[in-house]
């Protein structure tokens, strides 16, 4: 690294603070497209002293939905209004043409990213309620959101909301929610996988052949959680018992059996994909996601992100919206890519060009960085 004039880190958010400590030591500045976390907040002392620029959140989301935010909150205040509301959706999917499965997605990026996701713990504020939940119930409370005629939404609770309300400079906040968009059904049947099972780190079963099955892997998860018969016949009755399921949740049975005969759960022709005796069910999971839920040549993603602002003026109350629907080029950069790549090359380039300064953890929520 003495060559080097500035660190871009696009790696796993884990690999950043060791990276980001190796930078201080050879104070060289470092970008990011993840999120702050803790460790990293720690090293903004060390950061300052050394005169080293630690560039954080400045991909998608979070980056331009930080931007995109505080360019309108902003505004907002210089016009002498105050933000009551905040409400923030952000969702990387396929195109409509594209969303060709029963769970209308398809990945982009490593599947146990989004598996993991979706089992973080979160909270956010709804009308002045601190609304909590917990990383296991949290597919099950996605609920449908209208953001275009065009598109059957669904949006989940994304982390923890709170600290933004403080960041964003709008501490009076009412309504703080920052959500992932999904479209609809996509949770209900990835809850259901999660109850039976699919997410689990234990490792894979031992099975009677050498190469175990997908059928043979989940009736064996089902059947730890009561006596199975007749499988996979009997599915319905199974994941109906389940999930505890009442007349109106029909339908997430049938987007559920329908989602696992086409990813080849229920077949005895389906492999499981096991690197070594010591590979886990979710690493199984995530492979055979890899596999069937990829882009096909010709096909597209994109990338909607929208806000919505209600505001609280001397004379009056307003609302207003900002959104950004980016579709991907199929035979050049993905939605993603674009989205994730272009800020941070942009932040990069201002660091590079004397542009940005300021040393420290930095996330880009002052205009400085975000107007050019």
């Amino acid at each position: 690294m003495e060559q080097v004039d500035l660190v871009v880190s696009l790696l796993p958010a884990s690999c950043h603070v060791d990276l980001a400590k190796i930078c201080i030591r050879r104070k060289i500045n470092l970008v990011t497209a993840s999120y702050v976390s803790p460790q990293m907040s720690s090293l903004h002392k060390s950061a300052v002293e050394n005169n080293v620029i630690l560039l954080n959140e400045v991909g998608l989301d979070p980056g331009i939905d930080h931007m995109s935010a505080m360019d309108v909150i902003h505004q907002v205040q210089s016009e002498g209004g105050e933000i009551e509301s905040f409400r923030s959706s952000c969702g990387g999917l396929p195109a409509p043409e594209a969303a060709s499965n029963p769970l209308g997605y398809k990945f982009s990026w490593n599947p146990r990213g989004v598996l993991t996701a979706s089992q973080n713990d979160a909270q956010y504020l709804q009308d002045g309620k601190l609304v909590q939940v917990s990383g296991s119930d949290l597919l099950s409370v996605a609920k449908p959101i209208h953001l275009n005629p065009a598109f059957a939404l669904e949006v989940l609770p994304n982390r923890d909301s709170l600290p933004y309300a403080q960041l964003y400079g709008i501490p009076n906040v009412k309504t703080m929610f920052r959500g992932t968009l999904r479209y609809r059904g996509f949770s209900s049947v990835m809850n259901v996988f999660q109850k039976v099972g699919y997410f689990s780190d234990s490792l894979i079963p031992s099975a009677d052949s050498s190469t175990p099955n997908w059928k043979n892997l989940s009736e064996n998860l089902i059947s730890s959680h009561f006596s199975v018969d007749d499988f996979p016949t009997k599915i319905e009755d199974y994941l109906t018992k389940l999930i505890d399921s009442n007349h109106s949740q029909t339908a997430e049975v049938s987007n559920a059996i329908s989602a696992l005969n086409f990813l080849g759960m229920l077949s005895e022709n389906e492999k499981v994909h096991s690197t070594s005796s010591k590979s886990t069910i979710i690493e199984a999971f995530c492979a055979l996601l890899e596999k069937k839920l990829k882009y096909l040549p010709n096909e597209r993603d994109l990338v909607l992100l929208h806000h919505q602002f209600g505001i609280k003026f001397p004379d009056r109350k307003e609302n207003r919206t900002s959104t950004l629907l980016c579709y991907g080029d199929p035979n050049g950069h993905s939605a993603m890519a674009k989205t994730v790549g272009f800020p941070a090359a942009i932040c990069s380039q201002m660091i590079l060009d004397g542009e940005i300064t300021t040393a420290g953890v930095l996330r880009p929520l002052d205009s400085s960085i975000y107007e050019p």
